[in-house]
């Protein structure tokens, strides 16, 4: 009996386990698309239209590429829905092939894609979706885009 108690016991920690990875795959499978950014803000200031506009982020799998009037930037991301709040960490190399990394979190309702990030390190990440003056946080609003 006591065999099959800790038979059962261990089945339900192994699933218990997936189900984080299932949450993050699921989410990776909705960020897939293009995104353009609707609006954003850095260190509590609303950035002007104009420098974002031309902005859009395609998701594929676990890689990302990021189109920008100064080239594209391309990289690979990970989620975990688990986090209160979510996070997202992604990591590439800009146009100039420099590495670069970011530690933020995400919401992601409909067609909608919310993410304030830190480019400073993980210690940074935001915990909250806003920015101040000295956060060296940016906060992005995104929309699906019908392409």
């Amino acid at each position: 009996m006591r065999v099959h108690l800790l038979m059962v016991l261990a089945v339900g920690l192994l699933l218990a386990a997936d189900k984080p990875k299932d949450a993050a795959k699921k989410d990776v499978q909705k960020f897939a698309g293009t995104w353009t950014v609707a609006s954003m803000e850095t260190n509590g200031e609303k950035v002007p239209e104009e420098r974002y506009k031309d902005i859009k982020i395609a998701f594929k799998g676990d890689k990302f590429t990021l189109t920008t009037p100064e080239g594209e930037m391309e990289g690979t991301f990970t989620l975990d829905p688990s986090k209160k709040p979510k996070a997202i960490n992604a990591k590439g190399t800009n146009a100039n092939g420099e590495a670069f990394g970011v530690w933020g979190i995400y919401e992601l309702k409909g067609a909608t894609l919310k993410v304030c990030y830190s480019h400073e390190s993980e210690d940074q990440r935001p915990t909250e979706f806003k920015t101040t003056a000295d956060s060296k946080n940016t906060l992005a609003v995104y929309k699906r885009s019908a392409d």
